[in-house]
């Protein structure tokens, strides 16, 4: 009852007049029957809009509802992002959901992830951890709190926590049906990208601060599907704050240039210049750092991510092939075959570039189902990753190089 209304950067932006509709709870009315929400297909990965506008719609019935009941329709989670986004928001808002429908196999995920305790859930089913490997949700403290003149010199947390995924995933490629693991380059090498993508989220998610934020929740199940035993795998970062395409204001003037002319180029296509930057930031090299552009350092983070995932996604089967999207300010990039992976166009050492149409060229528009504006949009970036550890095609692609290592 003495919940107050409380602002915050995800909240307002989804429901920009939010303040406005927020009821004091003492005036809400007393209702009958609860208010029901249902999520289904609750996934940034397959169903982006929907689910959007489903976080939404959770917004917009707790400004107003005393009680209401969140159904969660879904037979397995099937991206972690959401997820991530709920336990971003839920503890600012009024607590006014009092349970509803969940599957075991959710649930069991939720407490796998740490996120039962952030989405104060009392859960039943799903009490064991079998067939269930998790990273437990990591968050850095949030944006702007740092007390320490060397937060930057000091041992961080994105290093503990990009160490953390590393060994994780070293045990996923470690399970009897497929019994591979990571070499000690390729355990640096993944390290090194998650950590740059976390601390390009503390430096450019605040566009007036290098003292920004971050959350990360990854996990595997193995689940039989049609009679085969499947390892599905589901990653997601968040940062809260500049979209990608505000982050790069700040970059070197020849990176504004050329995207300038991408922008312009493209202008009376289906995407707004939001998303043509969107698209424009996933090629090699470009970065919003001006220093590190100078430097020739920096700007390659998302597609060495891609290249990752590409990599331990292998499959025969175009079922289980890797998807990533990312979702930013009002922006999303959904990547997948054939769109998912950067091509270098001269030669080994030559920049990577995805510009998400079949010529892979700036001077073609892009896919408009593969990169396409919001109708609702998002304070920061979500990334959702998903592939599947196929045992089978990726013991014999690694026999065939003639090693036991990934």
């Amino acid at each position: 009852m003495l919940s107050r209304f409380r602002s915050t950067a995800v909240m307002d932006a989804l429901v920009p007049d939010r303040r406005r509709r927020w009821v004091s709870i003492l005036r809400r009315p007393v209702r009958s029957t609860p208010a029901q929400l249902s999520l289904e297909n609750f996934s940034f990965i397959e169903n982006p809009v929907e689910t959007l506008q489903a976080v939404k719609r959770i917004i917009e019935t707790e400004s107003v509802e005393i009680d209401a009941k969140l159904h969660f329709k879904d037979k397995y989670v099937t991206d972690i992002g959401p997820y991530l986004v709920l336990g971003e928001i839920w503890p600012h808002m009024a607590p006014v959901y009092s349970g509803g429908q969940m599957a075991a196999a959710i649930q069991k995920v939720i407490r796998a992830v740490g996120l039962q305790k952030s989405l104060r859930m009392h859960l039943g089913g799903g009490a064991d951890s079998k067939d269930v490997w998790a990273i437990p949700m990591q968050r850095r403290r949030p944006a702007r709190t740092s007390a320490s003149q060397r937060q930057h010199l000091e041992p961080q947390k994105r290093e503990r926590v990009a160490d953390a995924v590393c060994d994780a995933i070293d045990g996923w490629l470690g399970q009897e049906e497929i019994c591979l693991k990571l070499t000690k380059v390729g355990k640096g090498e993944l390290s090194g990208i998650i950590g740059e993508l976390l601390c390009n989220a503390e430096r450019h998610s605040q566009v007036d601060s290098d003292d920004g934020d971050w959350s990360i929740a990854a996990f595997m199940a193995k689940r039989e599907e049609d009679g085969e035993k499947i390892f599905r795998c589901h990653l997601a970062f968040l940062s809260v704050g500049a979209s990608i395409a505000e982050s790069l204001e700040t970059a070197a003037p020849d990176v504004l240039d050329y995207m300038s002319r991408y922008t312009a180029r493209h202008r009376q296509g289906p995407q707004s210049e939001a998303t043509l930057r969107t698209v424009f930031a996933l090629q090699d090299t470009v970065t919003c750092d001006p220093n590190a552009r100078q430097n020739g350092r920096g700007g390659t983070g998302l597609q060495d991510v891609l290249d990752w995932v590409t990599m331990l996604g292998q499959t025969a089967d175009a079922n289980f092939e890797p998807r990533v999207t990312i979702i930013s300010g009002s922006s999303c990039i959904r990547l997948r075959h054939p769109y998912i992976k950067g091509e270098r166009q001269k030669d080994d050492r030559s920049p990577r570039v995805l510009w998400c149409n079949a010529e892979n060229s700036p001077n073609r528009p892009p896919d408009p189902t593969v990169a396409f504006d919001l109708p609702e949009r998002f304070a920061g970036t979500i990334i959702s990753v998903a592939f599947t550890l196929d045992a089978d095609y990726l013991n014999r692609t690694i026999n065939d190089a003639g090693t036991g290592n990934a």
